[in-house]
């Protein structure tokens, strides 16, 4: 029986010549994710038997109902690759169960058959669900495709995936490469000595999402105007092989998988979406907004650039008190220019244990900017930070903020509002900080934002803080470096107490 030859797009394509270790495959909704899965997954059963490989969703259902799903019907429709079963005893797999005798033993001792796939030629291929990503630990794997990864938790992949990723059953093929062949592998012959071309590819499918680790991990931002300048259309996409960082990235509209899609599916969605949600979901652009954000008028082309200290003007510094993940100091400046003020967000302090205390933060400051604080420094912060505290040396945070930058304060230093505002308004005529902000943001107050680059915890808070059902910010506890905490919210809090301060109509002290 002969089968049809499978075809990938062009950007499917593209991802399959990758050789590096990190693959991100992202599109929007029908790109053709998990027909390139399918493809890859057989492609490596075949290349290295003796290689286990892992492919991964984010819960059992979307595994099984999605995810695998399609992936068998493609291995039936194209390989002619079936399930084994006692009426089928020419099936090429076998899900959960012993393997039949005459299957090629795979030479591995598992406890259980449950969530593998076995096949005739003895590979082993493990299936887990990520939202119990630590039922993965403990086994090692030579390569893996992950599904849908915007929903997956960044300890899942970062943790425990990428750690497992290290038999050393694939090296990269030079000729594979040279003559532009897909899945450019071999298997490793030399299994019992170190290869220096071992490979451990991993594959992540996604559509885009507001979850910052995968743009940070793939450093999505540093392409921006390649994305953006390529994926708008319904003939050309976005490919970067950064060889020297072991990675490869394609980014791809729905158009590229048009002709296998109903009719009127693009029409359709175009027409059921807000313009932010169509460049996310069929254009596959990583940076649209998902309209939940609480900086809806944040813009990281108009708001981060590359301002710098500016000489004869004060430093304005404020404060976030939370411990975990950080201690939060953000460094900014005031200048008027062409009749408009600047706000320049000029440094961030954001340190991590056992640095993660006011002193640090302070002394951190010092240290880099004391001999340059001949203008003056004005402090601010939360003002929960003038609650009492159980310690017997200071009374409360702001008082240790007094003692550590002794050096460069004056009587006037301090910048302090009598109470945080509320986010949300309350009374006529009245502004709540969420609006207050966004306002601010753009440019109603006579003022523009503009921060420094390398204050990447500032600018992380901006674009991917969210708002919650009563109007203030979402802070979702995470477990990060064993401490269950909140990943975002402590810079931007900071900076939102100089801006409600200077600008705001609130009490101050």
């Amino acid at each position: 029986m002969t089968h049809p030859e499978i075809t990938l797009s062009a950007p499917q394509a593209s991802m399959t010549l990758s050789a590096n270790e990190r693959n991100l495959f992202l599109g929007g909704q029908g790109i053709g994710k998990t027909h390139l899965m399918a493809f890859i997954s057989s492609s490596l059963v075949m290349i290295a038997p003796k290689a286990i490989g892992l492919v991964a969703a984010n819960t059992y259902g979307q595994l099984s109902e999605s995810t695998l799903f399609r992936i068998f019907q493609v291995w039936k429709e194209y390989f002619g690759w079936d399930e084994y079963s006692q009426s089928n005893p020419g099936g090429f797999y076998i899900v959960d169960k012993e393997p039949p005798e005459h299957f090629h033993s795979h030479g591995y001792k598992f406890k259980t058959n449950k969530n593998k796939i076995f096949f005739a030629n003895g590979a082993v291929v493990m299936l887990a669900s990520l939202d119990n990503y630590k039922a993965i630990d403990g086994r090692e794997i030579c390569w893996a495709l992950l599904d849908e990864t915007k929903d997956t938790k960044m300890e899942a992949v970062k943790d425990v995936i990428l750690a497992r990723v290290r038999q050393k059953e694939l090296v990269v093929s030079a000729k594979k490469i040279k003559d532009r062949e897909p899945m450019p592998f071999l298997e490793n012959k030399k299994r019992n000595h170190d290869h220096k071309d071992f490979v451990n590819p991993v594959y992540i499918f996604t559509s885009p999402s507001k979850e910052p680790w995968l743009s940070e991990m793939f450093d999505l931002h540093s392409y921006k105007n390649e994305i953006e300048a390529t994926i708008f259309s319904e003939t050309d996409y976005f490919c970067k092989r950064d060889n020297d960082k072991n990675r490869s990235i394609v980014i791809a509209s729905t158009y590229h998988n048009q002709k296998n899609l109903p009719a009127n599916y693009i029409k359709n969605r175009k027409a059921d979406l807000s313009q932010d949600r169509i460049d996310m979901l069929v254009y596959g652009s990583p940076f649209g907004k998902i309209g939940s954000e609480y900086y809806a008028n944040f813009n990281r082309d108009k708001h981060v650039t590359n301002v710098e200290f500016m000489e004869d003007h004060p430093f304005h510094i404020t404060f976030d008190f939370n411990v975990n993940p950080y201690m939060t100091l953000v460094i900014s400046q005031l200048l008027e220019e062409n009749g408009r003020w600047k706000l320049n967000v000029i440094d961030e302090y954001c340190l991590i244990a056992p640095e993660n205390s006011i002193g640090g933060v302070c002394r951190a400051f010092l240290n880099d900017w004391e001999h340059l604080c001949y203008s003056g420094v004005f402090y601010y912060g939360d003002a929960s930070g003038k609650n009492s505290l159980p310690l017997e040396d200071i009374k409360n945070y702001f008082e240790e903020v007094e003692n550590v930058l002794s050096p460069v304060l004056s009587h006037d230093s301090r910048r302090l509002l009598r109470a945080n505002p509320r986010h949300k308004s309350i009374g006529n005529k009245t502004l709540g900080r969420r609006d207050f902000m966004n306002k601010f943001l753009n440019g109603k107050f006579g003022v523009d934002l503009q921060i420094n680059e390398r204050c990447k915890k500032t600018i992380l808070d901006f674009e991917h803080i969210r708002e919650d059902a009563n109007g203030a910010k979402l802070k979702k506890k995470e477990l990060i470096n064993g401490v269950s905490c909140e990943r975002y919210g402590h810079a931007s809090d900071a900076l939102d107490s100089v801006v409600t301060y200077l600008w705001g109509d609130w009490n101050r002290e």
